[in-house]
């Protein structure tokens, strides 16, 4: 599992076409504050073991910068080895599923769909983490 963290001033997500023509989720939009945006890949053979430690990354990540509030997105553009869409999906609701368990507010956006993304991202010493588990 690949994760790039971004600390941003202000994200914002619109979905734009479905990657499948049978994709889970309903399409949607949204916009936030002061927020952690998790771009997730997730590869093949990422045991639900790794998620334990793909959170502890998030926490500290979170801890260092006072962000509470994460948006999870599945980002296939940070591996070329990717795990099928329904594992992917899965473990992206599994890693929220974890940050929520640990008291943060955590909002996954739609999988499965080409997205329009707009970020401010703060420059400090811990706006830009990229974690491997």
């Amino acid at each position: 599992m690949k994760i790039l963290s971004l600390k941003c001033k202000t994200f914002a997500y619109a979905c734009t076409e479905p990657l499948v023509a049978d994709a889970a989720t309903e399409p949607g939009q949204a916009r936030f504050g002061s927020c952690l945006v998790l771009l997730v890949t997730v590869e093949p053979g990422d045991a639900p073991s790794k998620l334990r430690r793909a959170a502890d990354a998030v926490l500290r990540i979170s801890a260092a910068t006072g962000v509470t509030q994460v948006v999870v997105n599945g980002f296939a553009h940070l591996s070329s080895r990717l795990a099928a869409p329904d594992d992917a999906a899965c473990r992206v609701a599994a890693l929220a599923t974890e940050l929520q368990e640990r008291e943060l507010a955590v909002h996954v956006t739609p999988f499965g769909w080409h997205k329009t993304l707009e970020f401010d991202v703060a420059a400090d010493a811990h706006s830009h983490r990229f974690v491997h588990v």
